[in-house]
């Protein structure tokens, strides 16, 4: 199997992802209530030299009141043979103390991007964030 992603595999796993969002939206919440929701997500520009088309899928794996793990898959992809996909597993916590008077959302996230370009150039990227709030 070609590394490349196809617009077909894209379509497919965007496919596969909102139906697995409506039909599990709150199968994995500890809670009665969820308290995040999934959400999808379609943009498209049309420019002079480019036309673009992206979307990003969010979606709630399991949470409780103060935590939440979540899977984000994104994709771009252009007229002119650049693709891009990304694929990241996140964590977030609402921490009980307060600091400088407000409660602080800490975590982290992690995502792996797979690049072609027009030129037919591949590319993979691993990254790693931490964020404080």
């Amino acid at each position: 199997m070609s590394l490349s992603i196809s617009k077909y595999l894209f379509t497919a796993l965007n496919v596969i992802a909102v139906f697995f969002l409506c039909c599990t939206h709150s199968a994995f919440a500890q809670d009665d209530v969820a308290k995040w929701d999934g959400y999808i997500e379609f943009e498209a520009r049309k420019g002079n030299n480019r036309n673009i088309v992206e979307s990003e899928l969010f979606i709630p794996v399991k949470q409780n009141a103060d935590a939440l793990i979540f899977l984000d898959i994104r994709g771009m992809f252009d007229n002119k043979r650049s693709q891009v996909g990304n694929l990241g597993l996140g964590y977030r916590k609402i921490l009980d103390q307060q600091f400088a008077g407000q409660n602080w959302i800490v975590g982290g996230y992690g995502f792996v991007d797979v690049r072609s370009t027009e030129a037919s150039n591949k590319s993979f990227l691993f990254k790693l964030f931490a964020s404080a709030s």
